[in-house]
């Protein structure tokens, strides 16, 4: 149900960080590891918001920016996503992709998420928890995630499940929760989350396989978060 940006590898002949055709047209299988630091930049990674009414944009307060982080966190910056649950199932996302790839190959895809969160933990809230029932999934796809309009609803094409559930393209890694009780102040603190088993992904006929790092709420309110890296571990 769920939920261009073309970023190039540069090829280092032989040393690519993906892969590499030998004279002989034979396959280099390698296991690669490529980060994107969203510190100084933003990777060609755009935001993305599905699962509420089209037109609606500015009454969710949608928004998706490469911006300075808050500045206990120094001079380095990061994707903030921010919005406001109206229909107690929110995505919040940020998508990518890969090139480089062999075509119509299969790949083991493992993702770990690096962000920053003030939303405490123990909580109660409307439709559920501001922490615990916002929930963190990673994707990966052969189809660049984009929205389709179904009864007045953007929906996503890329299955990622509802809620806490994971779908056959993307898992539930985690929540927002920072570890912070609801009884104390809380700021934004760094937490990492990732795949505990690699996704499977076909490239498609250019070599090209899309990353998703995406928030689905139950949590009918505000939430605001930074990511600040995303590692992705490809394996033939």
């Amino acid at each position: 149900m769920k939920k261009h940006i073309s970023l190039l590898l540069v090829s280092l002949s032989c040393l690519s960080l993906i892969a590499c055709h030998g004279s002989d047209n034979s396959k280099v299988e390698v296991d690669s590891t490529i980060v994107f630091d969203f510190a100084n930049e933003s990777h060609d990674f755009v935001g993305l918001f599905s699962d509420y009414p089209q037109g609606e944009e500015a009454f969710y307060q949608l928004e998706a920016k490469h911006q300075q982080l808050p500045e206990q966190f120094g001079d380095k910056k990061g994707w903030m996503l921010a919005g406001n649950n109206h229909s107690d199932d929110l995505l919040m996302a940020i998508k990518g992709s890969v090139s480089g790839l062999r075509s119509q190959t299969l790949y083991s895809v493992s993702l770990e998420l690096e962000f920053l969160t003030n939303v405490p933990s123990n909580c109660g809230g409307i439709g559920g928890s501001p922490g615990a029932s916002v929930f963190v999934k990673l994707a990966t796809s052969n189809v660049e995630p984009t929205n389709s309009l179904e009864d007045g609803y953007l929906r996503l094409n890329t299955d990622i499940g509802i809620q806490s559930q994971s779908g056959t393209e993307g898992v539930v890694v985690g929540d927002v929760a920072n570890g912070i009780d609801c009884s104390q102040v809380s700021e934004f603190q760094a937490k990492v989350l990732a795949t505990e088993f690699p996704i499977d992904v076909m490239s498609d006929d250019q070599g090209k396989i899309w990353l998703l790092a995406a928030t689905d709420s139950g949590f009918e309110g505000y939430t605001q978060i930074y990511i600040t890296k995303l590692t992705a571990t490809i394996n033939q």
